[in-house]
């Protein structure tokens, strides 16, 4: 309801319209992170809960009204009323960002899964998931939305798409609201070789290697089999979705390479054990040549490549809990290019001065890495800040 009062507002252009829009931000605004605040903080949620369930106790022995009815209407209404705001509070949608556990980027937007903790009612809790979006260049929340499942397929321009149960769905990056659905029995309405009807649908994405590729994958009930582009709103008669172009720079988290034209290896960097947990990075040539490069690196993995600054960044930890993390950035010519850790970055969100480390992936030239509520973007080439949010 926030976003249809401020685009009513917004649209007239008067000195009064103008104040009302700025009241309702504000209102909003602050409504939104007061709610954050009071059920992040177990002491103020303590206080509210007492407090709040004695204004009907004050309303019941001191009757606002003489008259009878008005006065039972008026308890009954703050006593419910009272009720509804403490059950909103326990298993509502508010709370600091504890986690990411996921996210995908359409170049404009960044669009992070959270894993957060939701009351059930009953002095108890369970794993729920939100969708935070955030503007790409600020860093700045654009909008944050339960949602029922922590699958992100993939992000189009103006949408985020979840496989929920049976089901692609897509919730809209700004308002959270559910847009369009791809199920057995709609979505598809605009192909006719499904007339027939679909007896599968299931998903294959690459997000869980921060890629923004997805496809459904369907059986129609004539026995027909298709690939359907979430982004492109394709539909191929094919029994696999092709696979991308992977480039002639490869990486996972264990190895980073050059692909030659024959699918051989024209160099490759890789991990070798030193003693126990601890690594050391080795660089290796076509000819089988290797070279061990100076520094020790504890449960490392490779976690962005970018070939046009000829480099590469690995994350590893200060200690085995993996509580801290460092990133460093190689040359392809085997040179160390920048190093950052967890307290060079200062990175503490509402909960921790060291919130645990999230997830890492690179963004076009920039790199995003999460530690508990705290978003950093890094600039690739020399590892400098360019934006930090707090959700």
């Amino acid at each position: 309801m926030a976003f249809l009062f401020i685009d009513a507002a917004v649209g007239k252009e008067t000195s009064q319209c103008n104040f009302s829009t700025w009241v309702i931000l504000t209102i909003f605004g602050d409504m939104g992170d007061l709610l954050d605040y009071i059920v992040s903080e177990t002491w103020l949620m303590t206080t509210v809960f007492i407090v709040v369930c004695f204004i009907p106790t004050i309303v019941i022995i001191y009757r606002p009204f003489k008259n009878l009815i008005l006065a039972r209407i008026t308890q009954i209404t703050v006593a419910g009323g009272a009720f509804a705001f403490l059950m909103y509070l326990a298993i509502g949608p508010d709370g600091y960002a504890l986690q990411y556990i996921g996210g995908l980027t359409n170049g404009k937007e960044i669009c992070l899964i959270e894993m957060h903790y939701q009351g059930d009612g009953d002095a108890g809790y369970y794993e729920v998931y939100r969708l935070y979006v955030l503007d790409l260049q600020t860093g700045e929340r654009v909008s944050r939305t339960s949602v029922e499942s922590q699958e992100l397929l993939c992000v189009t321009a103006n949408t985020a798409i979840f496989f929920e149960r049976t089901s692609a769905v897509a919730y809209d990056l700004k308002s959270g609201e559910k847009v369009k659905e791809w199920s057995k029995e709609k979505g598809f309405e605009n192909f006719p070789e499904l007339q027939s009807g679909i007896s599968d649908l299931n998903r294959q994405t690459a997000s869980y290697q921060f890629k923004n590729e997805a496809w459904l994958t369907i059986t129609a009930k004539n026995g027909h089999q298709y690939c359907y582009n979430l982004l492109t709103d394709e539909l191929l008669e094919i029994n696999y979705p092709p696979n991308a172009s992977e480039g002639r720079f490869v990486f996972n988290d264990y190895e980073v390479s050059l692909q030659s034209t024959h699918q051989s290896k024209e160099w490759y960097f890789d991990f070798h054990e030193k003693t126990g947990e601890v690594k050391q990075l080795v660089y290796h040539t076509k000819n089988n040549t290797e070279k061990i490069l100076e520094g020790e690196y504890l449960n490392p993995k490779m976690v962005a490549v970018y070939p046009d600054h000829r480099l590469f960044i690995i994350q590893h930890f200060t200690t085995v809990e993996n509580t801290s993390a460092i990133f460093t950035a190689v040359t392809f010519e085997q040179q160390i290019k920048w190093r950052t850790t967890q307290s060079d970055l200062q990175a503490s969100d509402h909960f921790s001065d060291q919130p645990l480390p999230g997830i890492s992936f690179p963004i076009n030239n920039q790199f995003i890495t999460t530690f508990g509520g705290l978003v950093v973007l890094l600039n690739a080439e020399d590892g400098s800040i360019v934006w930090k949010s707090v959700q």
